[in-house]
């Protein structure tokens, strides 16, 4: 079956040049020397330099001639064209760990994304403006994604394996059947673990690429998380599925 027409429709592409092709810049730079050091050489070989020069410029330019990488993200899964090789498909209900970073330097955001499961680890990224529909569509790709896994998730809880939220360092924040347990962060370290029951009302904001938990109604937080620790977005939504969770 053509996983293309199996997945549904069409939500994002991304084309990148093969890795493979990058290892070319290399002798592109020591042809193009090779070439000057011709025409700076006692007798200079003109015609040699130019020769060095014309396959520097071929050997450089051919990366974004060949093909490259293509990735195709459509409603149930994201295929991976690799040259040479062929396609790859990957079903999102079969992806089991999702890492999301954006980074944001002077001008736009980058995506850093990574998504492991079905035997495969793909990882992309994608430079975007600031608030675009490129950007809307990204962010409703990763909490498409998010619902899959988040969904793989639940299932694991309701058979009383604990979910690792993140990483286990810092809060090492772990969700399960009867709560949310974490270890408060102190001033020699992180303390003893402590269990929040579901039952317990609780808050949560996000401010700066960070989310901050708190009891509702208490001055204090529980925890905080970055948004870039792995698994962040399906556990967010577990989180706020699972618990008295309300965001402020």
């Amino acid at each position: 079956m053509n996983p293309s027409t199996d997945f549904g429709q069409l939500l994002l592409e991304r084309k990148n040049a093969a890795m493979v092709w990058g290892l070319l810049w290399l002798p592109a730079v020591l042809l193009g020397a090779w070439g000057a050091l011709q025409l700076n050489a006692a007798i200079p070989d003109v015609n040699l330099a130019a020769t060095l020069f014309v396959l520097a410029l071929v050997v450089f330019v051919a990366p974004f001639l060949l093909p490259g990488r293509v990735l195709r993200f459509h409603e149930r899964g994201v295929t991976e064209k690799v040259p040479f090789q062929g396609v790859f498909p990957l079903r999102y209900e079969d992806v089991e760990h999702m890492t999301w970073r954006a980074v944001k330097p002077d001008v736009g955001v980058t995506v850093h994304a990574e998504l492991t499961g079905g035997g495969r680890r793909l990882r992309f990224e994608a430079r975007m403006d600031t608030g675009g529909r490129f950007q809307q569509n990204l962010d409703a790709l990763r909490d498409r994604i998010a619902a899959h896994v988040a969904a793989r998730v639940e299932r694991r809880i309701q058979a009383n394996q604990p979910f690792h939220w993140g990483s286990r360092r810092g809060p090492g924040v772990r969700i399960q059947s009867d709560g949310i347990a974490y270890r408060p962060s102190g001033f020699l370290g992180a303390g003893e673990e402590q269990l929040v029951p579901w039952t317990t009302p609780l808050t949560f904001a996000i401010r700066d690429g960070f989310l901050a938990v708190s009891a509702s109604g208490g001055r204090e937080e529980l925890f905080s998380m970055a948004c870039e620790e792995p698994d962040f977005y399906p556990g967010l939504v577990v989180f706020a599925a699972m618990g008295q969770a309300r965001r402020v």
